[in-house]
């Protein structure tokens, strides 16, 4: 083949993918929006946590979409599909946000990767990093430093409560010996003082 053949053929194959790059461009309506993921809910090694993937639309028609979030290299973190993006307007762009709960066990910096699809082809693919912050409740220490607050705070009021009780016995005057020996005399004397009065009323009854 010469070289007027061979340019002949190159300027030909040239010409037969320009619409099929055309085609794949123009199909590529939905993408990512200008900040592509936020974290909407901070991630810990407890497993909660999220992103939000937003997703534009700057096409004519409605565009429905599947969104696949995967921790470097393959794990599959979470999915959503069938989003539909409804079609540019009065050329505005189209917005949606779609958020994705997921967690981790473990503590430190991940690596997302976001793609989205139309169900059979990839349209885009980003990458997004999180940090993963330990959770406290994950420490079997915290549940033990827990019980041991409960149980002071019982001892603290149970001392309390036999304090007041001590204060009160310790505010009534005690009485001594004499004393006590005084009053049982007072007390004998006046049950004899008053069994003569009884036998003279009795004696009076009966001379009635």
């Amino acid at each position: 083949m010469n070289l007027r053949n061979f340019s002949f053929v190159l300027a030909l194959a040239v010409l037969m993918m320009s619409p099929l790059a055309l085609s794949v461009e123009s199909d590529a309506d939905v993408k990512f929006g200008d900040a592509p993921v936020t974290v909407s809910i901070n991630f810990d090694d407890m497993g909660s946590g999220a992103v939000t993937v937003h997703l534009v639309n700057d096409g004519t028609e409605d565009q429905i979409v599947n969104i696949t979030v995967r921790e470097y290299p393959s794990r599959t973190m979470a999915t959503a599909n069938d989003i539909l993006i409804p079609a540019a307007e009065d050329g505005k762009v189209s917005k949606v946000d779609k958020e994705l709960r997921l967690g981790f066990n473990s503590q430190g910096e991940k690596y997302l990767q976001i793609e989205i699809s139309d169900g059979t082809d990839v349209i885009d693919t980003i990458g997004f990093n999180v940090s993963v912050s330990h959770s406290i409740w994950k420490d079997s220490s915290t549940y033990i430093l827990i019980i041991i607050v409960v149980i002071v705070i019982a001892v603290v009021i149970y001392l309390r409560i036999r304090g007041t009780a001590g204060k009160k016995t310790a505010d009534q005057p005690s009485k001594t010996f004499t004393e006590m020996e005084a009053e049982r005399k007072a007390g004998k004397g006046s049950k004899q003082s008053g069994s003569p009065k009884r036998q003279r009323y009795d004696k009076g009854d009966r001379r009635k």
